[in-house]
């Protein structure tokens, strides 16, 4: 899902996040890719065995003058707010990781391919299969617009198309907006 970046430090195979416990609850299962705000991670919830994404935070994209623990309090937040829409895949959780990176959790979209892949596999499609994509985006992104949010970073990459019991539709993906509030 997303796009896939490459990244020069650590080959996916052998990054030293993979295997690790975070919260006493999220064990990391395999680096999915680096994104623009950081590293995306499959993992599963040791509590009820679900799949989660697991957004790792990159340190040096920090904005100056910001703290970590301004950060990392804002997060402590987002859980609890009431950015909910179909059409957002939210954060349900955060913390740190054990080299002090922050993370976010997310719920895992099982079946879904996001906007930019899918158009680079089918090609161009209807202008009705189009819309109705774009109807969806655009419900999830007044959504966060209505909380006093903004998203960012509004891309093919960052809008999924997912299987929602049987119904597929288009839901706005890419944590980075949980904070872009009064921090960034």
């Amino acid at each position: 899902m997303g796009d896939q970046a490459s990244d020069q430090t650590v080959p996916f195979d052998l990054d030293p996040l993979v295997g690790v416990m975070l919260a006493r609850r999220y064990r990391v299962l395999q680096r999915l890719r680096r994104g623009g705000i950081g590293d995306r991670y499959l993992a599963k919830d040791v509590d009820n065995a679900e799949s989660l994404a697991i957004e790792v935070m990159r340190i040096d994209l920090i904005g100056a003058g910001v703290e970590l623990d301004e950060i990392e309090a804002a997060l402590a937040r987002i859980p609890d707010e009431t950015l909910v829409h179909a059409n957002i895949v939210g954060v349900i959780d955060c913390g740190r990781c054990p080299d002090e990176r922050l993370f976010f959790a997310m719920p895992w979209i099982e079946k879904g391919i996001d906007c930019a892949t899918w158009l680079e596999l089918c090609g161009p499609q209807p202008p009705a299969t189009v819309a109705s994509v774009l109807v969806g985006a655009a419900a999830g992104i007044d959504a966060i617009h209505q909380a006093g949010r903004v998203h960012g970073d509004v891309k093919s990459a960052n809008v999924v198309l997912a299987d929602v019991a049987g119904s597929e539709m288009s839901v706005v993906v890419d944590s980075a907006f949980a904070l872009r509030t009064q921090l960034w």
